[in-house]
């Protein structure tokens, strides 16, 4: 019996060396390699996915300009896309400056660069639209109007014998000019005059900008014209600040003006008062000053600190012969400050105290930025002469 089980052994052995010496295969990319006899083989086909956006832009309508209900306009765009849908671009409108688009324009227009839309019977002077593409992988694109446009929303109905109305208005920017200054958080008056026998009740739209190059920003989108309006300056410094008027009448008739650059600053903090100096021996003096509470309009300000300044020369009037001395916190209270060993011996002993307010947290602790108005206070020059007495004896 032993021999019988030993064969039994033997095949089995025999086939299982069989198995794994037959040939290998493999499935790659869906392909199977070195297959037995009568396998069927199959390979899928790579599909490449797109998760980038359409490109779009909207040119017009793209600033300030003026259109009438009832009138026909072409809003035109560019959208590319190297699996755009060619039937898939929608046009929104905003009458909110863009905060919502909430009305269809169009839905499913050819992407051909161009709609003409008939102007709704509607009332906005921050009207946008934007124009929206999708491809064919569910990726979204799109832009707005950067600028808004008006629309001015009456319509007007002419009788026989009265002719329809071709001129623009009159519109003149007097204030701001080159000569003014604009203190941020403080209220500026803009000042214009604005004519015209049809002017709408609403007429007048202020802008802002930063610069020559920077976006323009409403002030206010419909005014009366009331020939002045109290500005509250923003909180933007530059040298090359613009504002525009821009007057509608009820025929869809525009007139502009920008003014001539001018300065947008912080306020400089009121001049120290009661500055005095006491002498305390030949060497040390001490000085004192009422404390700094407003700005030069009146308004009340938190300083940064105060600066001592000092120098020994001939005279008090050059500010670069002033050296700091010292940097003073600040407090409610009045101050006084005792700088040891700066009589020395100089015939003149000149002392001067800053009220600082660091507007952008530079912590300059300089005298250098002396003469920055708008971010340095004015100062106020001590008693010179009981220095010079008293250095006399």
């Amino acid at each position: 019996m032993h021999w019988q089980k030993n064969l039994l052994c033997f095949f089995i052995f025999v086939e299982c060396c069989l198995f794994l010496n037959a040939a290998p295969f493999t499935i790659n990319n869906n392909t199977r390699t070195d297959s037995p006899p009568d396998s069927a083989e199959a390979t899928s086909q790579l599909i490449e996915l797109d998760n980038v956006n359409p490109q779009v832009s909207v040119n017009t309508p793209n600033g300030v300009l003026t259109w009438m209900s009832g009138e026909i306009h072409n809003i035109t765009w560019s959208a590319t896309d190297s699996n755009l849908f060619p039937n898939q671009v929608n046009i929104v409108l905003s009458m909110d400056g863009g905060a919502t688009y909430p009305t269809l324009i169009a839905v499913g227009e050819v992407n051909d660069g161009e709609y003409s839309w008939t102007i709704p019977t509607m009332t906005s002077f921050l009207a946008k639209v934007k124009v929206i593409a999708l491809d064919s992988f569910g990726n979204v694109g799109s832009d707005h109007s950067d600028g808004t446009f008006t629309v001015p929303g009456q319509i007007v109905s002419v009788t026989s014998g009265i002719a329809m109305d071709t001129v623009d208005p009159v519109a003149e920017l007097v204030k701001p000019d080159a000569t003014t200054v604009g203190y941020i958080d403080e209220q500026n008056e803009i000042q214009w005059s604005a004519s015209d026998n049809h002017l709408i009740d609403q007429p007048i739209q202020l802008q802002y900008q930063k610069n020559s190059t920077a976006p323009w920003v409403n002030i206010q989108a419909a005014l009366e014209n009331t020939s002045s309006y109290l500005w509250t300056v923003p909180d933007v410094v530059t040298p090359e600040a613009r504002v525009c008027l821009v007057v509608t009448d009820t025929f869809g008739n525009t007139a502009s003006e920008i003014s001539n650059s001018f300065c947008i600053k912080h306020a400089e903090p009121a001049t120290p008062l009661g500055v005095s100096i006491t002498r305390l021996n030949n060497q040390d003096v001490r000085i004192s000053w009422n404390a700094v509470t407003k700005n030069i309009h009146d308004i009340p300000i938190q300083l940064s600190s105060y600066q001592i300044l000092y120098n020994d020369t001939s005279g008090p009037e050059n500010d670069s012969d002033y050296q700091l001395l010292a940097q003073v916190s600040c407090s409610d209270t009045n101050y006084e400050f005792t700088p040891t060993g700066t009589l020395g011996n100089s015939f003149h002993s000149f002392y001067r105290v800053l009220a600082i307010k660091d507007y952008d947290k530079r912590s300059n602790n300089t005298p250098t930025g002396l003469v920055d108005s708008t971010k340095k206070a004015a100062f106020q020059t001590s008693n010179h002469s009981i220095i010079n007495r008293l250095k006399q004896k």
